[in-house]
């Protein structure tokens, strides 16, 4: 009865408080196309100095990969879509039943609610020179704890009439080998069933024995559930917390671009140094942001999206040009042994395989001294594709290699090199591959090097 009323209070307050937390997005969202407005009009500015139409277009794109912004619109004034986050909207008319201007007369910006993709969002317009920013977003985030809470409320509404059921059984059913049944609950619970009880009434010692070891288990079994109900809520904190530290970090990034590109005006060597390691450390922020958002959808089971047909040498060469300017810059050598012949095509979240093989590849970059050789090459055979990552630096410490793949553990000895980093990236990687159906391990030996493997299943 304990954690049916937990649930219901825990119910009942996220409700009261789903309104305050809608409204407190909204005002954030606001903030936010406000800003997206400023930016945009700088970038056409300086799109007709440079001649590249590009710059607004890539800001409109970086700005809407926040996990709850649905698109981001820049609209003229015949209401006409100019630049879009969403692929084949350009030119494409917003329907809003009259002109935009004369919606927005005496108003700093409009607040809409409509269904989009068969899902309800908000959409926020804000005037941004003589065209203006359509910003579409949704509450999931908000809404998860609830939906989660409803899922499972019809269950435990349903284990609270089967355990008054059995209740009500106890009192009036009278149990002929108490022993007997005595010694097979006994045995369920050492199996990890705590489900099981003893049905006997009696008002002798024993009976009050046997009620005494039906309480004991009763408490273990609602302690478990309250661990696993606090787990849940943890990690969905976890996820609605990031995802609000995310919007301001993004803003805070790009208008330390603006400044570092001297959009706004020159700024002295000494103002810059300090601008770039605000940038950085920012960066590290956002970094850490994502890994946070990443285990949490990992907890959830909605890591993986869009799963299509890959070449696993794309992959590959995609993370390799990515990553080779950073190990020239830490003289390191970087080879990519590309096949002799095309592999057999994988079906993966391309997404997310480049974050495992980059994880692998940045670790090694990270980890090997100057002067040091890393080899990324691809096998196929027995059905699967192996990707393998191969470097002569620190290496792992034996008596640490088993810990390698869990949450938040990074090795002594790497971080005697570079105290930063979250000790997630092989914890996300691992969880990618093994969505995937794949394998993964590794062969360490400290101070001489490691080599990280993992095969993807070839799609039939």
């Amino acid at each position: 009865m304990i954690i049916l009323s937990n649930f219901a209070l825990i119910y009942i307050a996220t409700l009261q408080h789903r309104q305050a937390l809608i409204q407190s997005l909204i005002n954030e969202k606001i903030y936010f196309a406000e800003l997206i407005s400023k930016v945009a009009s700088l970038s056409e500015k300086q799109e007709q100095k440079t001649d590249n139409p590009s710059l607004t277009q890539t800001f409109l794109l970086e700005m809407a990969k926040t996990s709850d912004v649905v698109f981001i619109r820049l609209v003229n004034k015949d209401s006409a879509i100019e630049l879009s986050s969403q692929e084949n909207e350009i030119g494409r008319e917003v329907s809003l039943g009259q002109n935009i201007a004369d919606l927005l007369k005496g108003h700093r910006y409009l607040l809409i609610q409509e269904t989009y993709q068969n899902a309800s969002i908000y959409d926020i317009i804000y005037p941004s020179d003589e065209k203006f920013i359509q910003l579409g977003f949704s509450t999931e985030a908000i809404d998860a704890p609830i939906v989660v809470m409803q899922k499972y409320n019809s269950l435990i509404a349903l284990t609270g009439s089967l355990f008054s059921v059995f209740f009500l059984l106890l009192i009036f059913k009278i149990i002929i080998l108490p022993l007997k049944k005595t010694t097979a609950a006994c045995e369920e619970i050492k199996k990890g069933n705590l489900d099981a009880r003893i049905n006997v009434k009696s008002r002798t010692e024993f009976g009050e024995l046997i009620a005494t070891f039906n309480d004991m288990t009763k408490e273990l079994k609602e302690s478990r559930e309250r661990e696993e109900l606090i787990e849940r809520m943890k990690t969905e904190f976890v996820s609605l917390a990031a995802h609000q530290l995310r919007t301001p970090l993004s803003a805070i990034k790009w208008a330390l671009r603006m400044v570092l590109d001297e959009e706004g005006g020159n700024i002295s060597p000494e103002q810059r140094e300090l601008l770039e390691r605000t940038y950085q450390s920012n960066e590290k922020m956002i970094d850490l942001i994502n890994d946070l958002l990443n285990v949490a959808r990992i907890e959830e089971g909605r890591f993986l999206y869009e799963p299509i047909d890959t070449p696993p040498e794309e992959i590959a060469n995609s993370v390799v040009d990515s990553l080779e300017e950073k190990a020239k810059s830490r003289d390191i050598r970087l080879v990519w042994r590309k096949p002799t012949s095309p592999l057999p095509l994988v079906k993966v979240d391309k997404e997310k395989i480049n974050i495992a093989l980059t994880n692998f590849v940045t670790n090694a970059i990270n980890y090997t001294h100057p002067g040091g050789k890393i080899t990324v090459e691809l096998l196929s055979g027995a059905g699967n594709v192996e990707f393998r990552v191969q470097d002569n630096g620190v290496g792992i410490p034996k008596n640490e290699q088993e810990k390698i793949f869990t949450k938040f553990f990074r090795a002594s000895n790497v971080v005697k090199l570079d105290t930063s980093g979250t000790g997630l990236g092989m914890f996300i990687t691992k969880n990618i591959i093994e969505a995937h159906g794949g394998k993964i391990w590794f062969e360490s030996e400290e101070n001489k090097g490691t080599t990280f493997h993992f095969t993807l299943p070839i799609n039939k």
